[in-house]
């Protein structure tokens, strides 16, 4: 009976030992958890501070501050996260936000110092900005911000970036340029023709010369159109080639023109490229010059419906009558095109065409060469005023 007794009281004491081990272990390494928490880089105790957390020392529940606290990296997350709306939405904008966000982009975890890049961009001001001038070493994400914030003060770092040869720097002066489009200098657009020129062919510089592209899209720069006809008659992948064409009618003017032409002629298969085709019967409609007329006639013998509808519209603004005699065959061709051609002309008033019982009729030929020698006239006065633009251009 002892010995039963001293076997229960024995294994009482061990259930109590393994118990009390378990309960000092968890303990122990909650106690370890907050110390590091504690330890972790300059800006935690600011952040804790905001966000109602014990900032030091060892509450009397260690677990309880351990559930609180989570990780570090969680906990600034989600400070960020909420902080990031309401900067966003200019609401609640304080100094402690600025503070906090230099503080933690010190921080010993990438993420966290991301996180304070991403608020500094959008706080802005010069403390924000000597910041990230420090951080685009350590931080690609830094250059973009800084660019977003003071174009001026970082064009120096995105240009040296670009011409570095370096994949990654490359593609954070793009990331950069990109965060910042609609506030590139033409200093830059002188820069990035530069780079893209000077790219490799492998996939990077590709990718790298494709989103550069895109910056230049919207930039209407005459500068753009020679580097663009430079790479796309270099260039063997269509979907290159399409990209760079159009760039180039997206900032190519009347000057252009004659680039413009020379790269359509590279191209082909153009009609397979809707968008490459949209934008070259745009851009013919946009500068009304008669020497694109040709071109643009091409595509009325195009199988392609929208191309024909497009092209009619585009000759309509030009109003060349060399192109008289084509309207009126497709419009004896294509019945259901009649009405829309003849609200086209009487809209215009086409010069060569005239409406004769609802049908279009080409006029006679005295008049249509009196209507072509005026069009001679017009396209050599054009290439004179062009001439002496170009003599006195810097």
């Amino acid at each position: 009976m002892k010995g039963l007794a001293w076997g229960v009281l024995l294994g009482g004491v061990a259930v109590a030992a393994a118990v009390g081990w378990l309960f000092w272990s968890q303990n122990s390494l909650q106690q370890r958890q907050l110390l590091a928490l504690e330890r972790q880089a300059a800006g935690v105790e600011r952040l804790t501070r905001a966000l109602g957390v014990p900032e030091s020392g060892q509450p009397a529940d260690p677990a309880s501050a351990v559930a609180r606290l989570g990780t570090t990296l969680e906990l600034a997350q989600n400070w960020f996260a909420a902080r990031a709306k309401l900067v966003a939405g200019k609401r609640n904008v304080s100094a402690d936000d600025l503070d906090a966000a230099l503080h933690l982009s010190c921080h010993g975890d990438q993420q966290i110092r991301d996180s304070a890049v991403q608020i500094l961009g959008k706080l802005g001001g010069a403390a924000a900005e000597a910041r990230l001038l420090e951080m685009v070493e350590e931080s690609n994400n830094a250059l973009s911000q800084l660019y977003a914030l003071n174009p001026a003060q970082a064009e120096k770092i995105v240009g040296d970036w670009l011409k570095s040869g370096v994949n990654e720097r490359m593609q954070a002066a793009v990331n950069a340029l990109q965060l910042g489009r609609g506030r590139i200098s033409k200093e830059m657009v002188g820069v990035i023709l530069e780079a893209m020129k000077g790219m490799g062919g492998d996939t990077y510089g590709r990718n790298l010369r494709q989103s550069l592209g895109y910056i230049l899209q919207n930039i209407r720069d005459p500068r753009v159109c020679p580097v663009m006809l430079e790479l796309l008659q270099s260039e063997t992948e269509e979907y290159q080639v399409r990209n760079f064409l159009n760039i180039l009618l997206a900032n190519a003017g009347r000057r252009e023109l004659p680039l413009v032409l020379k790269a359509m002629q590279q191209m082909k298969g153009l009609e397979r490229n809707t968008d490459v085709g949209n934008n070259a019967l745009q851009y013919f409609g946009r500068i009304r010059d008669p020497r694109g007329t040709p071109a643009v006639m091409g595509f009325l013998k195009s199988s392609n419906d929208y191309y024909q509808r497009q092209a009619m519209q585009a000759l309509a603004r030009i109003g060349d009558p060399l192109a008289a005699p084509a309207l009126a065959e497709l419009a004896a061709r294509k019945p259901n095109y009649v009405q829309e051609l003849l609200n086209l002309v009487q809209d215009s008033g086409y010069p060569g065409l005239n409406v004769v019982d609802g049908k279009l009729q080409v006029v006679g030929e005295t008049e249509m060469a009196k209507l072509l020698a005026e069009r001679d006239e017009l396209i050599r006065r054009l290439e004179a005023e062009e001439g002496k633009a170009g003599e006195s251009a810097p």
